[in-house]
């Protein structure tokens, strides 16, 4: 904790410490770290940080759902994100955007303390058009599913995903979507 809150050591180090305080769970510390820091030494410390915690949150297939440790270096992005500057930010964004638009956005959404579409609504339409992308991915595996083969659901939090991204295209998806006649009587 002193290494993540000693402004006088090298700020690598700093977010070295920050990195392994997350890994082990101690989340509340580095917000406190955080929190307490002077603002030029947290901008520094968080551009450091925001590639280490992606290393430790990075899930490597778009199917997989991610580990404890995964979700918990998810939830430090978003918690550092709130500190970063312009310039950090965006890559944090797409840091979160690899993390949740992806095809298991279902299974990924309630993971974490903080949920899927708190987190794109915060990102924008940026995710927004990445989560159409993985609706329309879905609908286009389904009409290539023979008659009697199960067809994949559009889930309800990739629907209020798209809606909360705020992308005018997503919000045209979705009234297309709803249009559309399936087998899936809840979709409307």
């Amino acid at each position: 904790q002193s290494a993540l809150r000693d402004e006088a050591l090298d700020v690598d180090l700093s977010a070295h410490a920050a990195a392994v305080l997350i890994k082990k769970g101690l989340d509340p510390e580095v917000r406190a770290g955080l929190e307490q820091m002077s603002p030029g030494r947290r901008t520094a410390l968080i551009e450091k940080l925001a590639p280490r915690l992606w290393e430790l949150a990075r899930v490597e297939g778009d199917m997989q759902l991610p580990n404890a440790n995964q979700t918990r270096a998810k939830d430090a992005l978003v918690l550092v994100r709130k500190f970063a500057d312009d310039k950090t930010k965006p890559q944090i964004d797409g840091y979160l955007t690899d993390w949740y638009c992806v095809g298991s956005y279902e299974g990924r959404a309630g993971m974490g303390a903080v949920l899927g579409a708190t987190v794109i609504r915060a990102i924008g339409p940026t995710a927004g058009k990445k989560l159409i992308h993985v609706a329309e991915a879905i609908l286009a595996a389904n009409r290539a599913a023979k008659p009697n083969e199960k067809q994949n659901r559009l889930g309800d939090e990739l629907l209020t995903a798209i809606a909360v991204s705020g992308d005018p295209d997503g919000v045209k998806f979705l009234l297309d979507v709803a249009r559309q006649k399936t087998d899936d009587k809840t979709l409307p």
